[in-house]
């Protein structure tokens, strides 16, 4: 049974190398990013104990990134990847597999029993547990390091990718051995190994059968089974004992992330990634586009719980709508411990300038894709080894009709203030948060 977190009084929180500062105060919005500032965060001002894990020294780390992208083709397919948001939005659209995939898949296979009327009227839902043949393939290529970063992606969402390996070639080259593709489709395997024969490839052969047995299920139970899927990955490597770390495919490493993995898992479990914001500001635009998480018994208790919700959950949001509507608010009951990385750590198109050093940038913000291509590709040249002219800048403008211009003005000018009004200040004291046991949900059972 969880217990109940205990208060910490006045701590402090821990300064965290290459983090900045911690997100801390943990609250969250119903709805997903307006702009708007000014949200009301959950529990006011109660406290959460840090609770160091001690185990964590002896735990190597994983990177995980789901990936995002759609390859739009006849048939379902087609209709799947446009009503997905293949070309704007965070959609799922970066786990669909070709037409003939399908089709084949459809032909070899029976309709899966988890397929149908689901829960409260889901048509379709990702099956409880792990990802199916995940765990296998990725301990047949794993000597003693159980460290493991994963990445889902098609065709359409390989150059993002391919963005990311190439910064990962120059800032963290040790990395790559750790990294598996999870492709949607035979066609984006062969693609991967005819340009990236270096990198890990897994084909998710099961996601080809629900989609290939799913004609009639909802659009929009689709679109949310693609994006739990992130979740259902995550929870069977932690459970196997893999330290794991999910990003979203329009990643960019600045730098090498892992001391900054290693001493944030010093003192949580799950660390999460935010749209924008400072410090507690930050948690209240919490995002589930970058995940790492070590196996602890309280990490794997609380995505145990995570990963089960899908099927009974019927909120926005998927799974970033499951954590910030049933999660955060019952903090307090919680045993495990998830941190959140504010922009200093992790920015993106919205929060992106020249002055910070942050340890990854993302394309949030960018909602078309071609855009957010253009944005990625501007990123990664100013990792890479700068040519006779120097480092290149990073147009903004020649996005900016493709991506939220006027958030990223607003967030431009409140972070300037937010930094000059904390220079010197001391960090907000971390929230203690973990897994809850709903009735339905019970991860003792």
């Amino acid at each position: 049974m969880a217990r109940p977190a205990s208060n910490s009084g006045g701590m402090k929180a821990e300064s965290i190398p290459l983090m900045g500062r911690e997100g801390a105060d943990w609250g969250g919005e119903r709805k997903r990013r307006t702009g708007g500032d000014g949200d009301e965060g959950y529990g006011g001002g109660s406290k959460f104990r840090m609770r160091a894990a001690g185990f964590a020294m002896g735990v190597l780390f994983a990177l995980g990134v789901l990936g995002m992208g759609a390859a739009t083709h006849g048939g379902v397919h087609g209709v799947l990847s446009a009503a997905l948001g293949s070309a704007r939005g965070q959609g799922g659209g970066w786990l669909v597999p070709r037409a003939d995939d399908m089709a084949a898949a459809a032909k070899s296979r029976e309709m899966p029993a988890y397929l149908g009327d689901g829960p409260r009227g889901r048509s379709v839902v990702n099956k409880e547990g792990g990802l199916p043949g995940l765990v296998e393939h990725v301990s047949s290529r794993t000597d003693t390091t159980r460290f493991r970063m994963i990445t889902f992606c098609n065709e359409a969402y390989w150059p993002f990718s391919h963005s990311m390996l190439q910064s990962m070639k120059f800032v963290a080259p040790t990395l790559i051995p750790f990294w598996t593709v999870i492709a949607a489709d035979k066609a984006t395997e062969e693609l991967i190994r005819k340009q990236a024969p270096e990198v890990d490839v897994f084909v998710d052969s099961d996601l080809a059968d629900i989609v290939a047995t799913s004609e009639h299920a909802k659009l929009a139970d689709l679109k949310q089974l693609l994006s739990w899927r992130r979740m259902h990955a995550i929870y069977g490597l932690v459970n196997a004992d893999f330290t794991t770390v999910f990003l979203e495919p329009d990643v960019v490493f600045t730098k090498n992330p892992l001391q900054l993995f290693h001493d944030m898992l010093l003192s949580a479990d799950i660390i999460t990634t935010s749209d924008y914001g400072l410090g507690g500001q930050a948690v209240r635009r919490v995002n589930t586009k970058i995940i790492f998480a070590k196996p602890s018994e309280e990490s794997k208790k609380l995505l145990d719980v995570w990963q089960r919700a899908e099927p009974a959950y019927d909120g926005a949001d998927s799974e970033k709508g499951f954590l910030v509507n049933d999660i955060l608010p019952n903090a307090d009951k919680m045993e495990a411990t998830i941190h959140v990385l504010d922009q200093t750590s992790v920015s993106n198109y919205l929060t992106h300038n020249e002055a910070g050093s942050p340890t990854m940038i993302t394309g949030t913000g960018c909602d078309d894709v071609n855009f957010k291509l253009n944005f990625m590709t501007q990123i990664e040249r100013t990792v890479l080894p700068a040519g006779p002219e120097g480092v290149p800048s990073i147009n903004y403008e020649q996005v900016r009709s493709g991506c939220d211009f006027k958030t990223r003005t607003s967030v431009q000018r409140a972070s300037t203030i937010g930094a000059a009004a904390s220079k010197g200040g001391i960090l907000a004291p971390p929230r203690k948060l973990g897994a809850r046991q709903p009735q339905t949900l019970n991860p003792n059972h």
